[in-house]
């Protein structure tokens, strides 16, 4: 069991792998959304509509299959890198109540998904809501995001009080 959080990496690998399964995905990545967009991988021909990009169309695929009026325009796949992004209230009311306070439960909420985007390679941002403007957004990404929000979590108790 690690020091900082109330569950041991085991657990967080089954709760990791069990959200896996639940999560429809598609594509090469292991969280890489595809959707409708510019790409260089083709997706299908489908009919033009009124605002399409003309530089889309296919026009020797439309003279095939089309009449002289229809238009096929080439569809693409874009892919979008997920990036978790992780808010903590840092207000001084987070420290109540004082045998369990809410910011002990965020700062071990925020170590669990930072094990978790460790492990599935998703970059990572940690932001401290409501604080002072100095205080600094930490980002990271692959083996470097635990170390980050240690760092985030060892200064939420400082900014806060």
């Amino acid at each position: 069991m690690s020091a900082n959080i109330p569950l041991s990496l085991s657990e967080l690998e089954r709760i990791r792998l069990k959200a896996r399964k639940r999560l429809p995905t598609s594509g090469t990545g292991s969280l890489v959304r595809r959707r409708l967009g510019h790409s260089l991988e083709f997706r299908e021909h489908r009919a033009y509509q009124p605002g399409d990009d003309i530089r889309n169309v296919d026009w020797r695929a439309s003279a095939r299959y089309g009449l002289s009026t229809d238009y096929l325009v080439r569809a693409y796949e874009a892919e979008e890198q997920f990036c978790l992004l992780v808010g903590v209230d840092v207000r001084p009311t987070m420290l109540l109540p004082r045998d369990a306070p809410k910011l002990l439960f965020a700062r071990w909420t925020l170590l669990c998904l930072a094990h978790i985007a460790a492990r599935e390679d998703i970059k990572a941002a940690f932001v401290p809501l409501y604080g002072p403007p100095e205080t600094r957004v930490e980002f990271a990404a692959g083996t470097a995001i635990v170390a980050a929000a240690n760092r985030f979590a060892a200064r939420l108790d400082q900014v806060a009080a």
